[in-house]
This record gives C-alpha cells, structure tokens and sequence, in this order.
C-alpha cells in the first residue's frame, strides 16, 4: 500500500478517536470547562465569515450577514462558540446552491444566530438523526460535526435546533441558541 493511501486510510481514524475521547468526556459528566468572556456577537460572527469568506466565494457562493442595530453581548466561551458557528457555517456552504445568510439577536437572557442555505435541506428520513453522533445524510463527511456542536452548545447552557425551510424559501436553518452564561439558561 502507498503511504499516500496509508495517510487517508489514518487521518479519519485519528479525527473518529479524537472525537470519540471528547464524546466519552462529557458522557462521564466531566465538562470542559468553560473560559468565559464578554463577547460582542457582530466581532464573533464577522471573524468567522472572514475565516470561510474565500471557500464560499472558490463555490460562487456569497454568505450575507444580517447585522442588528444594536449591539449583541453576551458572556460566554468565544472559542467554543466559535467551533460551532464555523462548523454549521462551512456545512451550509458546502450545501447552499447560491448563497448563506446568518442573522443573530438578542433574546431574554441570551441570543441566537440563524445560519441558513438556499440549499436542498437534509432528506425527511434523515432529520432525526442528525444531532446523533457518526450519522452521516447521503452526501456527509464523518457524522461528527453536528455532534459535536450540540455537545458545545449543550456545555455552554445553549441550545441548537433545525428545520427545513419550505415554499417560498427552501434550504437548511440552524438556529443556536447561546445563554448569557450569568447564571441564565435555555
């Protein structure tokens, strides 16, 4: 075997026991702990446009970020947070037809950021199992991804939610839903 083959058939093995070691730590109740930090949401999001501005434009692809006009702060684990936006960012533009948009805002005691795609949605069958760990839809990687932000999101006192968007619009919606972690959860 060439030790091109070699490195492809290792790198998903090291990802699966990297995550599977991660998935087994917060099953045992032992969480990451969380650094937390005053967080300006407009920042947050625009770093993370800019991190996958060039992957969605090399797709001609265009990310749309709806900003409020108010400032969004919250107090909360940037870094983590930032995994999550970046994963279900990336997922919609690997999905999206023509274009992402992401709209976030404040809510009683937090905030939520919607990432959506005018993409084909996740298939009908595939709906319930997409938070579930090494479930992969037809054209998924490694069924690790959402898992994983859910278990973030689940650290963080958050929350993440999905639907299909219907006639007029289509395509895939998250929803992530981030407490102000002063005590306040979802």
């Amino acid at each position: 075997m060439s030790s091109k083959a070699e490195q492809r058939i290792s790198s998903p093995s090291v990802a699966v026991k990297i995550s599977t070691c991660i998935h087994n730590w917060l099953d045992s109740g032992l969480e990451i702990p969380n650094t937390l930090y005053l967080t300006n949401l407009q920042n947050l999001v625009y770093d993370c446009h800019e991190r996958l501005r060039a992957i969605a434009e090399k797709s001609n692809k265009q990310i749309t970020v709806e900003t409020p006009e108010n400032e969004v702060l919250i107090r909360t684990d940037d870094e983590k947070l930032e995994i999550v936006i970046v994963n279900i960012l990336s997922n919609a533009i690997r999905y999206a037809e023509n274009e992402v948009k992401i709209t976030f805002y404040s809510v009683e005691n937090g905030a939520e950021i919607q990432i959506q795609d005018d993409g084909p949605g996740v298939a009908h069958d595939d709906i319930p199992h997409i938070f579930d760990r090494f479930y992969k839809g037809e054209n998924g990687n490694s069924g690790l991804g959402l898992a994983i932000c859910k278990d973030i999101l689940k650290n963080l006192g958050g929350n993440i939610h999905f639907e299909n968007l219907q006639h007029p619009q289509r395509g895939a919606k998250f929803t992530i839903s981030i407490a102000d972690e002063i005590g306040c959860g979802f």
